[in-house]
């Protein structure tokens, strides 16, 4: 019934439903750029590569007809496999399966029951101060009151375009939560297979789709599970536990301050960082930007966060458009301080395979040439070229089946005098080209036509008639 709806009042694409099997295959595609990464990096089978490292090394494994690039694998398995390995995967299947059976499994007898489960320890009465409200009002007006601070605090404005709907699908989420809450709130019981339904369909929903690793998600299946557990009376996860004395008390304690320790110590940095990056892109948003001020923002930032790539990333692009803003002088050596900058964000302990960098360095040593090539010292010139070639080449190792980024190195290579080798890369380019089924992943029709009229004359390793560098395809930094 929703779907009709929502279909005929055009807020669902129909699409959505019949084109479901391209979708499916998409994930194929996808799985088996995982299963690349897991089996063909040294170690990533046993201990994964670590949070949030997974999109560049997919890069370097991806179909060339897969649609995207993926920053997980959409499959909750791969997932975690791809994140902390073949030991983490055999815990995730092993707390899913207990766990579901323990939920969604068959009752024992109620003398069993009796038998092992002790009596739930005395509830405090209504007169108790300690004892929880015992009507739903203080709770339906909280979550009222939270639907109104996601509007204020999260800027949602009723009045903006399509946040009106967004508003709106808030409020009936919130009266449907009401109307799911009512067994709780009037204290009746709750069937554990309700829980166990619905954290079997978060995970089955998580076997095509992301999330095993962002919060909420996870939060929902595992507290589902869990809640789903305690309410199981006739099996042992049910049963009622104390645990006292002062050991118990130390390791809880020392429990959560060790989780409090490495919170403080992973997040700190980067809220240091973050602050700083925001001066820097306030300095950058004035009507006459303040360059000076959004460089030292950004130092500061990398001083801040050691780890973090982007604080060097956006000073390369801001000295880049700081040179742009003062006309391109010939005097200033631009392109060190932006190589300087690059080098360092990938240096480590940053990661030095970031796919990212080498575009951006690429990127800005072609807007060097294109601007003052035919200005500069021959010298620089060369090095520039050179520069420029090495890093498309640095790219395209990072990112192989990208079709348009080995067409640029083919052009890079030609304006060097690498003839053969740039050959080599418009086959290798044409040939992606053909693979790919998808629009914006192949040539642009010049390029393409480009490139089979010069590809004869490279294999030939004659010079091309016009070497012109192809326009970039965004604008580098910021």
């Amino acid at each position: 019934l929703l779907v009709g709806i929502a279909a005929a009042i055009g807020e669902l694409d129909i699409q959505v439903l019949t084109e479901a099997t391209k979708s499916l295959r998409y994930r194929g595609e996808y799985w088996v750029g995982a299963w690349r990464v897991i089996t063909q990096i040294p170690g990533a089978w046993w201990h994964g590569l670590g949070p949030g490292n997974f999109a560049g090394p997919y890069l370097r494994y991806k179909l060339p007809q897969a649609s995207e690039a993926i920053v997980d694998p959409h499959n909750m398995i791969l997932d975690v496999w791809a994140t902390a390995g073949l030991g983490a995967v055999v815990a995730l299947l092993a707390a899913l399966g207990f766990g579901l059976r323990d939920v969604l499994g068959s009752g024992r007898s109620e003398a069993e029951a009796d038998a092992e489960i002790p009596s739930e320890p005395p509830r405090p009465s209504r007169q108790d101060p300690t004892a929880p409200p015992s009507r739903p009002g203080w709770l339906v007006l909280s979550e009222g009151g939270a639907w109104l601070m996601v509007a204020m605090l999260g800027m949602l404005n009723p009045f903006e375009g399509r946040l009106l709907a967004r508003w709106v699908v808030l409020g009936v989420a919130w009266a449907w939560a009401i109307v799911l809450g009512l067994r709780l709130w009037r204290r009746q019981p709750i069937p554990a297979v309700g829980l166990g339904a619905g954290a079997l369909a978060i995970a089955v929903n998580l076997l095509a789709a992301g999330g095993i690793g962002i919060a909420p998600v996870a939060l929902a299946l595992w507290a589902w599970l869990a809640l789903g557990q305690n309410l199981r009376e006739d099996r042992p996860c049910g049963r009622w536990r104390g645990l006292g004395g002062r050991w118990a008390a130390f390791a809880l304690a020392a429990v959560w301050a060790m989780l409090l320790g490495s919170f403080w110590g992973a997040i700190g940095p980067y809220w240091q960082a973050q602050a700083a990056m925001t001066e820097a892109e306030e300095a950058l948003r004035r009507p006459r930007p303040d360059f000076a001020i959004a460089e030292e923002s950004f130092y500061r930032a990398a001083r801040a966060d050691v780890l973090g790539a982007r604080p060097w990333i956006e000073l390369a692009g801001t000295d880049f458009q700081s040179w742009l803003a003062r006309g391109a002088p010939l005097g200033d050596r631009v392109w060190v301080r932006v190589e300087g900058a690059l080098k360092e964000a990938t240096t480590p302990p940053r990661n030095p395979q970031a796919p990212i960098v080498p575009r951006l360095r690429a990127a800005m040593l072609r807007q060097i040439l294109e601007l003052r090539g035919d200005k500069l010292p021959e010298a620089d010139v060369r090095q520039l070229r050179r520069s420029w070639v090495e890093a498309l080449a640095r790219a395209v190792v990072l990112h192989p089946t990208d079709a348009p980024l080995r067409a640029e190195l083919a052009t890079a290579l030609a304006a060097t005098d690498r003839s053969q080798e740039a050959a080599r890369q418009a086959r290798e380019a044409l040939r992606l080209d053909a693979l790919t089924p998808h629009a914006d992943k192949r040539l642009p029709a010049k390029v393409r036509q480009r490139l089979s009229e010069e590809l004869p004359r490279w294999e030939q390793n004659r010079p091309s008639e016009r070497m012109e560098p192809r326009p970039p395809s965004s604008s580098p930094g910021r």
